[in-house]
């Protein structure tokens, strides 16, 4: 999986080239814009277009609408999970 994004404050998905279809219908999904379609696949513009508006489903739900909306799972948003140290 490559991220293909422009800036990098605001984390992007990662997309998987062999997975994509080039459907478009992540562009479609994302609430603001950030998704530009091209001859190659999508292009993720996140930390441009994101409004981290508080109607954001990906912030209201905790999921991104192009991850969700791809059906060939070509677009993933990775995550750690962090734990803290417990002492015995």
């Amino acid at each position: 999986m490559a991220t293909r994004t422009k800036g990098a404050e605001v984390a992007a998905p990662q997309w998987d080239a062999a997975r994509c279809a080039g459907c478009g219908l992540c562009a479609l999904a994302c609430p603001c814009g950030g998704i530009q379609m091209g001859a190659d696949g999508p292009t993720f513009h996140c930390h441009e277009a994101c409004r981290q508006a508080d109607e954001c489903v990906a912030r209201q739900y905790g999921f991104l609408p192009c991850e969700v909306t791809c059906p060939r799972g070509a677009i993933a948003m990775p995550f750690a999970i962090a734990t803290a140290g417990r002492e015995t």
